[in-house]
């Protein structure tokens, strides 16, 4: 009895043993399947917050460098180049910087001077500001040389290629959700149009861009001199003169063609000139140019992409009673901000040595910035910029990066020679890369056109750039700089790949392209746009083109659709100027007829439109003519006054500026009418004291 008992109770502890053990198997299990969970979620989660998050992370850092270094006592040192060290002062204001640019930062020399550094800012919010980036100016604790984010120890720009790296993979990072949007609710509702920058975007500093300063000497001379070759104004200026036409009887050839031109760059090149007290030299003025920088109020078209708008007078200027002057006005369909073709930009910019001079670089930075400021989000911005070579510095974004972007283009500096070539053909390959069908595929060059390595010649150049142009992808030529400048090359470059060219000389001007005519920059209504005007030779005895020189088109290739031509943005408008010479004792006919042909960009089908104008439409006197007429005509002979014209070789710049100054009061002084103004009162003397200097020479 006692032995089943006994064998009882070992049967029920090893029951109890087995039931336990089972118990704690499944005890395991629960556990570590509950833990497996907690660690999905947490992953889950920590994804999801990385994922959402739009803002670093800010670090606030203190840094103290305890090495003492020696005084430099040279006075003639240049403070903005390298800081002044004074006594045993240190350095302990906080710099407020990304935590992801700490490891690009460097400490703060002990007793760095704040006083007279250019460009200080001692409220800095960024790195890029306390310290300066790649070469660029100082910051507020003036480290120039390569101190900033993202750049080498101690490299200017030209010996970057080894940190390339440092500049991609963050911009990838932050560009992975960069996805394509098939949509784009711009209008319902718009998108905001002025984004303000992003807290981490290193902002504008304050001061416009200075002429240079005769008393302070003459700087970087592209002959290496101290003094302008041949008494010129300035030196490494490089303009062709196109000839004048001339007057052209219609019995030998009644048909004027020309290729449409908005280009501006003239304008504002001899406005430089007239700013610092120079006449602009006669082969830098287009008169076309002159006449075209203007806003005139030309009826907008109805049904049609364009309107053509005719008007003539007698000629204020020309031979009293015999001269006409002749309008053709063109006005493009305006469109809506929000109604603008999505962008994919490229910027192709200057960084070689002559971009120091005068701080062009920094106003093209700061152009740029401004055009940022103008694109909707879902548009892209490209940069590529070239010295000695050419050098990728951002794949295209999406504007929505508009930080990566701005401190892309704040880190460069210039050095080096120029390989125009090589830039435009990096520039060129990457558009290609992103090219979008229905979208504007357009490059933004900013530079001073003069190619001194690789292909310099302009025909192999613009050889490339035609190729491109055929596919769609437009070029915009942006001129920057006084002294070694190529206005040669820069407007041929526009002319050939299918753009327009604009001559920046202050922040103003970047303003009106960049800002005030946005739209009419980067999109194209009208593609190889051509006019053809046919006089009456029984009515008009013989006819003269102001400008357009060279922008002529063979008769016979009006109708040859192969042939390029002009191009024009949205609410472009394009004014020719004609002096005729009529038949006496004509009293009424045909005066012209006047025919436009371009392409639609979209699906190149071909349009062409005319207009008739008949002699009793002809105002009887120039004052009956519109406000835009005489606003014209005075361009046009203030113009042909600067260029020395054969047609203008007795003419004076007073009526001219009379005839302003009329305009100036009608307009209510309008901005560009009264800076008109300001030019033919600053030509006037400088024009008399040539004329003075000439008959003193001829006596």
């Amino acid at each position: 009895m006692s032995e089943n008992k006994k064998k009882d109770e070992k049967q029920a502890a090893n029951q109890r043993k087995a039931g336990w053990a089972g118990k704690s198997r499944a005890l395991l299990f629960s556990a570590g399947i509950h833990l497996l969970l907690v660690l999905i979620a947490a992953y889950c989660v920590t994804s999801y917050i990385s994922a959402q998050s739009t803002s670093p992370t800010v670090t606030i850092m203190a840094k103290r460098e305890h090495k003492y270094q020696e005084y430099d006592p040279e006075p003639g040192r240049a403070i903005f180049k390298t800081p002044r060290i004074l006594a045993d002062r240190m350095v302990e204001k906080p710099i407020i910087m990304l935590a992801e640019e700490a490891e690009f930062t460097k400490d703060v020399p002990r007793g760095t001077s704040f006083d007279n550094l250019s460009n200080k800012n001692l409220n800095s919010t960024s790195v890029v500001d306390a310290y300066g980036v790649g070469g660029g100016a100082a910051g507020a604790y003036g480290q120039r040389w390569g101190k900033g984010m993202r750049c080498g120890d101690g490299n200017s720009y030209r010996e970057r290629d080894n940190t390339e790296d440092s500049y991609r993979d963050p911009w990838r990072r932050r560009s992975s959700s960069d996805e394509e949007r098939t949509s784009r609710p711009r209008c319902t509702p718009p998108t905001p149009r002025h984004r303000p920058h992003p807290p981490c975007t290193p902002q504008p500093r304050p001061g416009r861009v200075q002429p240079h300063d005769p008393s302070a000497g003459t700087p970087h001379l592209p002959h290496g001199g101290s003094r302008h070759v041949n008494g010129e104004k300035a030196s490494g200026m490089f303009f062709k003169n196109y000839g004048v036409n001339p007057f052209i009887d219609t019995d030998e050839d009644h048909l004027s063609t020309f290729a449409v031109d908005v280009d501006t760059a003239s304008y504002t090149v001899a406005r430089n000139y007239l700013g610092r007290g120079n006449l602009p030299p006669a082969d830098a003025v287009r008169t076309e140019e002159f006449v075209n920088y203007f806003k005139y109020d030309y009826p907008s078209p109805r049904n049609e992409t364009f309107s053509i708008n005719l008007e003539a007078a007698p000629s204020k200027f020309g031979r009293t009673g015999i001269h006409k002057l002749f309008r053709v006005a063109l006005k493009g369909k305006e469109k809506a901000p929000c109604r603008r073709k999505r962008c994919i930009l490229t910027f192709v910019i200057d960084v070689s040595g002559s971009m120091k001079i005068e701080t062009r670089l920094a106003l093209v930075k700061k152009s740029l910035r401004m055009l940022l400021d103008q694109l909707y989000d879902d548009d892209k911005v490209g940069i590529v910029a070239y010295n000695t070579s050419a050098h990728l510095i951002a794949e295209p974004l999406l504007v929505d990066n508009r930080c990566l972007l701005i401190q892309a283009i704040n880190s460069l500096s210039a050095d080096g020679s120029t390989n125009v070539a090589a830039g435009l053909e990096m520039g060129y390959k990457m558009a290609n890369r992103h090219f979008k069908r229905g979208a504007n595929n357009r490059i933004i060059l900013c530079s001073d056109g003069v190619a001194n390595t690789g292909v310099t010649a302009a025909e192999d150049i613009l050889l490339k750039v035609k190729n491109h142009a055929k596919k769609g992808i437009y070029l915009t030529s942006v001129g920057f700089g006084m002294n070694n400048f190529n206005d040669v090359l820069l407007e041929k470059l526009a002319d050939k790949g299918d753009g327009n060219y604009a001559y920046v000389d202050t922040l103003k001007e970047a303003k009106r392209i960049f800002i005030e005519n946005t739209e009419s920059t980067l999109e194209v209504i009208a593609k190889d746009m051509k006019v053809q005007v046919d006089f009456n030779p029984k009515v008009v005895r013989s006819y003269r083109l102001l400008g357009y020189e060279n922008r002529a088109v063979k008769d016979k290739d009006f109708r040859n659709d192969r042939v390029d031509a002009g191009e024009v943005g949205p609410g472009h408008t394009v004014t020719a100027l004609y002096e005729l010479k009529m038949h006496t004792g004509a009293e009424e006919g045909r005066v012209a007829t006047v025919y436009v042909r371009y392409k639609n960009p979209d699906c190149m089908n071909i349009r062409e439109l005319k207009r008739s104008f008949s002699l009793n439409e002809i105002k009887t006197r120039f004052a009956q003519a519109s406000t835009d007429f005489r606003l014209a005509a005075a361009a046009a002979e203030f113009a042909e006054i600067l260029r020395e014209s054969f047609w203008a070789k007795d003419a004076k710049l007073a009526p001219v500026l009379r005839l302003a100054e009329w305009i100036n009061r009608e307009t209510n002084g309008r901005k560009d009418v009264r800076d008109f103004v300001q030019l033919v009162r600053k030509a006037m003397p400088l024009k008399n004291e040539k004329e003075r200097k000439v008959a003193a020479i001829e006596r």
